[in-house]
């Protein structure tokens, strides 16, 4: 029974115990057996939906967070690409370039299998 369909039944199935002379009747309506509290299950369903939010953020948060390492480490690659044009000599060109490549390999990788909104 809800209490809201049956305002004035719940009191009265209350007062039938004699709850004021009867040490064993229920000290209210609401410790009633029959009593469901209307707002207390749509606190639970909205609790629910509330945690769904909360989980597609969490998750989307961390997707956010692994663009930002991809973008950092195509920064970098952008930054030994101009960092290896300053050497004269081709040893340390090279390994500069080849780090940069293989940078660029692991970020094209992320953003291919990054999933996407």
């Amino acid at each position: 029974m809800n209490v809201d369909s049956a305002p004035n039944m719940m009191p009265r199935s209350w007062q039938k115990l004699d709850p004021f002379n009867n040490p064993s009747a229920p000290s209210g309506p609401i410790f009633m057996p029959e009593y469901t509290n209307a707002n207390e299950q749509a606190s639970a369903k909205l609790a629910e939906e509330a945690r769904g939010y909360f989980e597609k953020g969490v998750s989307t948060r961390e997707t956010g967070d692994s663009y930002v390492k991809v973008t950092v480490f195509l920064a970098t690659v952008l930054l030994l690409t101009a960092l290896s044009q300053r050497f004269e000599s081709f040893g340390p060109r090279a390994t500069i370039v080849a780090v940069a490549s293989l940078l660029l390999i692991i970020s094209t990788y992320w953003i291919l299998t990054l999933p996407r909104a």
